[in-house]
């Protein structure tokens, strides 16, 4: 699938994103490839089944910036959504910003699944 496309497919801002790589596509291909295998995503999965408060905020903090470098704009949004709930007291919150955050996650990835190639 062409880059463009697959920002078309998840609603997100192709040219702005590349913009951020330097106009690289194959620089950001390469980094879009590696965020399926991003181990951060299980690490929240783990932290948010065992109500490990302390590791639910350091993985949505971190994938949060992984999805912003990319593009990711709704994804980033709800991971910050998840650090919120952990930094002002509501962890009763985390379950259903975290459901939300696994459908984005989960939309992403099945996008990338046709693999990525340049535009140009």
């Amino acid at each position: 699938m062409k880059l463009n496309d697959f920002y078309d497919l998840i609603n997100q801002d192709y040219k702005a994103v590349l913009l951020r790589f330097c106009n690289q596509e194959n620089m950001l291909i390469h980094f879009l490839n590696m965020f399926p295998e991003d181990p951060t995503m299980g690490t929240l999965t783990c932290a948010v089944r065992d109500h490990d408060n302390q590791q639910i905020e350091s993985a949505a903090h971190a994938l949060k910036g992984v999805a912003s470098n990319l593009g990711f704009d709704r994804l980033a949004s709800v991971c910050g959504a998840v650090v919120s709930c952990i930094r002002s007291g509501r962890e009763e919150d985390v379950p259903q910003h975290f459901q939300e955050l696994k459908k984005e996650y989960d939309v992403i990835v099945e996008a990338m699944g046709a693999g990525l190639e340049p535009v140009g």
